[in-house]
């Protein structure tokens, strides 16, 4: 998987340049015969913002493919088996040398067709709400429970680390849980964490990322948190 990553982050077919996977990086691909270099610029997962640089060995066209992923048009998945609810919306916007860029997605990949020069930048921006998750009704195993997301981060509570010990199998959460994104360098090489506030039998809770668990020791740890709903006492 290590020696694969790089193939993942850009593909090529014919005179189209596909951008997968957002992360720090410098690389070289050949776009219909011309050699193009590309520079990402970012912080993601934990902030929304991309800059990407093409600079391609003299003036080509092609056609740049960017990625929008599925949490950035508002839902987890591209079927019904997840959903959002209703509450701060995703969105995303992109620029081209400080112009807007019109949204047209084709298969989920943002379409810029043009001449590319070196100097071009192309800039993405994700919002990256707290975003409560919801099972299909359908689905046993999550009825009466939600799980956290931001951005493409999916959260988890683990009982180590915590303030007042507890199991989180017996948490609950009520949807009226106020929902804080906390920056923490000096944790697990350094993540963005969720301050859960309001729930019970711990008033806060704090939600780390889901494949940070098991880094501290063996300790419960659930994605999937027991829900109380308005009116609901359970």
């Amino acid at each position: 998987t290590l020696a694969s990553l790089t193939g993942y982050l850009y593909a090529v077919r014919g005179g189209e340049l596909f951008v997968n996977v957002y992360a720090g990086s410098e690389g070289t691909a050949d776009v219909a015969g011309t050699p193009v270099r590309l520079v990402q610029t970012t912080a993601y997962p934990w902030r929304g913002e991309v800059k990407l640089e093409v600079a391609p060995a003299k003036p080509a066209r092609f056609t740049l493919k960017l990625r929008v992923p599925c949490w950035a048009q508002g839902r987890p998945v591209p079927t019904d088996l997840y959903a959002y609810d209703a509450g701060e919306p995703s969105g995303w916007s992109a620029a081209l040398n400080g112009r807007p860029v019109g949204s047209r997605l084709e298969n989920g990949y943002l379409v810029i067709d043009r001449e590319w020069k070196a100097g071009d930048v192309v800039e993405l921006k994700f919002a990256m709400p707290i975003h409560a998750v919801h099972g299909n009704p359908r689905i046993a195993a999550t009825q009466g429970r939600v799980a956290f997301e931001r951005g493409p981060v999916v959260y988890c509570v683990e009982a180590a680390g915590q303030a007042q010990p507890f199991t989180p199998e017996a948490l609950t959460v009520p949807a009226t849980a106020r929902l804080q994104a906390l920056d923490r360098p000096d944790l697990l090489g350094g993540v963005t964490v969720l301050d859960i506030a309001g729930a019970e039998p711990v008033a806060h809770v704090t939600a780390i990322p889901y494949f940070a668990w098991d880094n501290r020791g063996l300790s419960p740890m659930a994605v999937w948190l027991r829900q109380t709903v308005l009116g609901s006492g359970s």
